[in-house]
C-alpha cells in the first residue's frame, strides 16, 4: 500500500500566513506575507525558503524581512531554481518544538498596474495570489489594501480564507481598479565629482514623465545625510519654492519639489508632460568613507526620489588624476578625459527600494600637490606661445602716422566729453523711468486725471525714445575706445535687467495676493527680496555712472 502525503521537507512544522496586496504611489505594488510558524513536534527550524514566480522577475524591485518586534531578519539570495528567484530568510533564533514565531516577508513591484481605459482612468492589475513556498500552507488569508484614490472596480478579487494550500500552488487573477493616483516614470543622470580635498560634488539630472491620466503637484526627493551647497533649479532658474531652507545637516532630508507653484501653476504637472531639473550639492566625503586594506573605501549615497520608478538611471564616477582607484564594484565602463577618468555606471527599474549600490577603493597619488604647479605651467606655455606667434617689437622712435595717433589716444581712454554726456544721458533715462512709475502710481490713486496722465505719459515716453537713440550711438562711440568700456556698459544692462525682473515679480506677486494664492508671511518675504535686488541694483547703477564722471574729471 502507497500513503501519498503533500511535500513538506519540514515535517512537524505548521505554517498560517496573512498576505495583503497594496497598490502604492505612482503605482507600485507591495505584497506582504505576515507569517507564523509553529513547530508541532520537529528539530529545531532556523529559516524558511521564499520563491519568486518566474512570470514576475522583471518586475521584482527588493525583498525584506522583519520579526514581530520590527527586528530586520537575514535574508540569503540562493541560486535561481527551476526559473525562479529563490531567497532563504533566517529567524533571529531557532523555533524548538512546541514554539512559535511571527515574522514579516514583504516585496515590491514594479508595472504591474497597467492601464486598461485612459479616458476614465482605469487601470488593470495582475498578480499571483498565493505565497509561493515549498511548504504546505494550513491557512491562508488574503486582502486586498487601495491607497487612496484607489479603488476596486471589476474582475477576479482575489480575498478570502483559504486553507490547506499545497506546495508551489500557482495561481494568477486579475482586477480592474479606478485610480487617480499619478503615473509618473523618470530617467536619472547623476554626476558624482571626487574631490581630493574631502567632498563628493553631485549633480544630478532629472527628467519626469506623466504617462498616467492624472496630473501631480509636487514629488519628494530625498537627499543623503552631510549635505550641503544645495541647487535645486531648470533651464529658466532657480526653483524658489523647493530650495531647502532649515534642515539638520546629519540627517536626510526629504525635500517637495513644488511643480505646482515653481513651474506649472494650478492646474500642476498634467498627463502628457515631459520635464527636466537638476539638483547640485555637495557632500563631506570622511562621513562615506572607511580605510581599507589597500586604501579608503567610498560607499556612495543615492539620492532618491519617493515611489517614481526611474526606467534608466546612469551614474557618472568622475575620478581626477590625483586619485588611484584600486578597485571598482559592479560592472562600468572606463571613459577618458583630459584631465580625469570616468566610471560609467548604468541601472534600470529603480526606486527608491532598490538604489545603484557603488562603491570604490582609491588611493591619494602625489599628483595631489603638483596639481598647482600644472596649471602653472600651462599657463607660462600657453603664454610664452602666444608671445612667440606675436613676435612683439619695441616700437621705433619718430614721428606716428595719423592712425598710429588715433590708435594710441583710444588705448588711453574716451574723451571725457564723451564719458560725461554718456553718464549724464544715462542718468536722466534713469530719473525718467522713475518719473513714469510715479505717474503710474498716482492714476491708479486717482491723484491724476486720465488727460494729464495721457499728456505727461506721452512726453516722458517721447523723451526716452530721443535718449535712447542718442544712448545708443553713445554706446557705440564708447565701445570703439577699447572692450573695457563694453564691459561697462554689459554691466549697466546687466543691472537694468536685474530691476526690471524684480519689478516684473512683484507685480506677478501681488496678483497672487490679490487671489489670496499666498500667505501674507511669504509675500512680505518674497516682496523684501524683490525691494533688495532693486536697491542693489540702483546702486550698482550710481556706482558705475560715479566711476565715468571720476574718469571724465567731474568729481
Amino acid at each position: 500500500m502507497t500513503v501519498h502525503i503533500p511535500y513538506n521537507p519540514l515535517l512537524g512544522m505548521s505554517l498560517t500566513i496573512s498576505r495583503t496586496i497594496t497598490t502604492l504611489m505612482y503605482h507600485g505594488v507591495k505584497s506582504t506575507d505576515e507569517i507564523k510558524v509553529k513547530n508541532e513536534n520537529a528539530l529545531p527550524i532556523s529559516a524558511i525558503e521564499v520563491y519568486l514566480p518566474d512570470t514576475y522577475r522583471n518586475n521584482f524591485l527588493s525583498i525584506e524581512a522583519e520579526d514581530s518586534s520590527e527586528n530586520p531578519l537575514d535574508v540569503l539570495k540562493l541560486p535561481d531554481e527551476g526559473g525562479m528567484y529563490r531567497w532563504r530568510v533566517y529567524f533571529a533564533s531557532p523555533v524548538e518544538a512546541g514554539d512559535s514565531y511571527k515574522f514579516t516577508v514583504v516585496m515590491y513591484f514594479h508595472s504591474l498596474q497597467e492601464i486598461y481605459n485612459y479616458d476614465d482612468n482605469i487601470y488593470s492589475l495582475q498578480f499571483y495570489k498565493y505565497p509561493m513556498l515549498p511548504y504546505v500552507i494550513d491557512r491562508l488569508s488574503i486582502s486586498m489594501a487601495f491607497r487612496s484614490g484607489d479603488s476596486f472596480y471589476n474582475g477576479t478579487n482575489p480575498e478570502g480564507v483559504y486553507y490547506n494550500v499545497n506546495p508551489f500552488t500557482y495561481e494568477e487573477f486579475t482586477l480592474l481598479m479606478k485610480s487617480f493616483t499619478p503615473d509618473i516614470v523618470a530617467t536619472r543622470k547623476t554626476e558624482i565629482r571626487i574631490d581630493p580635498w574631502g567632498w563628493l560634488h553631485y549633480k544630478e539630472t532629472i527628467t519626469l514623465d506623466n504617462v498616467g491620466p492624472a496630473r501631480e503637484t509636487d514629488i519628494a526627493y530625498t537627499f543623503p545625510a552631510y549635505m550641503s551647497n544645495v541647487r535645486i533649479y531648470d533651464r529658466l532658474g532657480i526653483l524658489a519654492s523647493s530650495q531647502p531652507s532649515d534642515y539638520n545637516w546629519n540627517e536626510t532630508l526629504k525635500q517637495r519639489i513644488n511643480l505646482k507653484k515653481d513651474r506649472f501653476g494650478d492646474e500642476g504637472f498634467m498627463p502628457n508632460y515631459h520635464y527636466t531639473f537638476y539638483v547640485e550639492y555637495d557632500l563631506y566625503l570622511p562621513q562615506y568613507q572607511k580605510s581599507a586594506t589597500d586604501g579608503n573605501e567610498i560607499e556612495f549615497p543615492m539620492s532618491t526620489i519617493d515611489e517614481i520608478l526611474v526606467k534608466t538611471h546612469t551614474v557618472d564616477i568622475v575620478v581626477p588624476v590625483s586619485v588611484n582607484v584600486i578597485q571598482a564594484s559592479g560592472e562600468y565602463r572606463l571613459l577618458y578625459g583630459g584631465f580625469d577618468a570616468i566610471l560609467r555606471y548604468t541601472a534600470y527599474n529603480t526606486t527608491q527600494r532598490n538604489p545603484i549600490e557603488i562603491s570604490l577603493v582609491y588611493q591619494m597619488t602625489p599628483a595631489i600637490l603638483a596639481r598647482p604647479l600644472l596649471f602653472a605651467l600651462i599657463i607660462g606655455l600657453v603664454a610664452a606661445l602666444y608671445v612667440s606667434v606675436r613676435k612683439v617689437e619695441l616700437p621705433v622712435e619718430g614721428e606716428m602716422s595719423p592712425e598710429e595717433e588715433a590708435a594710441v589716444v583710444r588705448q588711453a581712454g574716451a574723451p571725457p566729453e564723451l564719458l560725461s554726456e554718456f553718464a549724464k544721458a544715462y542718468s536722466k533715462k534713469t530719473a525718467l523711468n522713475l518719473d513714469l512709475e510715479k505717474l503710474e502710481s498716482a492714476r491708479k490713486r486717482g491723484k491724476v486725471s486720465k488727460r494729464e496722465f495721457m499728456v505727461r505719459e506721452r512726453d516722458i515716453k517721447a523723451q526716452l525714445e530721443k535718449l535712447d537713440a542718442q544712448l545708443a550711438s553713445l554706446k557705440e562711440e564708447l565701445i570703439s575706445y577699447g572692450s573695457r568700456y563694453r564691459d561697462v556698459i554689459g554691466q549697466l544692462e546687466l543691472q537694468e535687467e536685474r530691476i526690471e525682473g524684480a519689478k516684473a515679480g512683484l507685480r506677478q506677486l501681488l496678483l497672487r495676493k490679490k487671489k489670496q494664492k499666498i500667505s501674507r508671511a511669504a509675500f512680505e518675504k518674497t516682496r523684501q527680496e524683490y525691494l533688495k535686488t532693486i536697491k542693489q541694483a540702483v546702486t550698482a547703477t550710481d556706482r558705475i555712472l560715479l566711476s565715468l564722471q571720476e574718469e571724465a574729471g567731474e568729481v
